[in-house]
């Protein structure tokens, strides 16, 4: 098992469309409904079964900064099925706008209290809202951090504008495209293209393994 990792300073959908053949093998094309996609995951936050999560900022994401966002930019970054991520907070205390989704509550609640004051909910839409917290930032004054909270997949440009946020200029897919179940990864690579701003950056962090078979103990990461 090896970690990848890939970047794409070419457009979001060129990205997008190359994960997809990286990660895409002979599966269904069935696409499961949110209320599949995100079962499974709010029981293993309930069963506090979160050791995807790292206690600090994601090495990679320290590594490749300087590339993905250069000093002198201030940009909105987008964090797909961010969990409870530190990243997040990271980036938003250098300054950045960052945008979070995430399909599951509990790890929504943990993200914002981690960060700061929970702010009261300021837009809906049928199956999604904006949640934000704000922070002391370095310079003195708040700083926020947004989250939509609900199916990525059900996500598009127009909700995104409808709950006022803009299009993101930098993706940090850290595992997202692993997480997506196989038939579902072609609908997230659609997504997260329409997502981003045309030219946007995306880095993007995955495990690579061997074929699949009934002994190898490998296998998709919500199993």
């Amino acid at each position: 098992m090896a970690f990848r990792v890939r970047g794409c300073a070419a457009t979001a959908a060129a990205c997008a469309a190359a994960a997809v053949g990286l990660y895409s093998h002979a599966h269904s094309s069935t696409n499961s409904t949110p209320t599949d996609r995100l079962a499974r995951w709010e029981s293993k936050w309930a069963a506090k079964d979160t050791r995807w999560h790292l206690p600090r900022a994601h090495p990679v994401l320290s590594k490749y900064l300087p590339l993905l966002l250069p000093a002198e930019e201030k940009a909105t970054v987008l964090f797909p099925l961010c969990g409870a991520s530190h990243d997040l907070g990271t980036l938003a205390l250098l300054g950045h706008r960052v945008i979070g989704v995430e399909g599951v509550p509990l790890a929504v609640d943990r993200l914002l209290h981690a960060f700061g004051d929970a702010e009261p909910v300021s837009l809906r839409l049928p199956g999604q809202m904006l949640r934000s917290a704000t922070a002391d930032g370095p310079g003195g004054g708040r700083v926020a951090l947004e989250v939509v909270e609900g199916d990525f997949l059900a996500l598009s440009a127009s909700k995104l504008r409808a709950l006022g946020l803009p299009a993101a200029d930098t993706v940090f897919d850290r595992g997202s495209i692993v997480a997506v179940a196989p038939h579902d990864r072609q609908a997230y690579a659609e997504v997260l293209s329409e997502l981003v701003s045309p030219g946007g950056r995306i880095l993007l962090v995955a495990v690579e393994h061997g074929p699949f078979s009934p002994t190898a103990g490998l296998g998709h990461p919500s199993k």
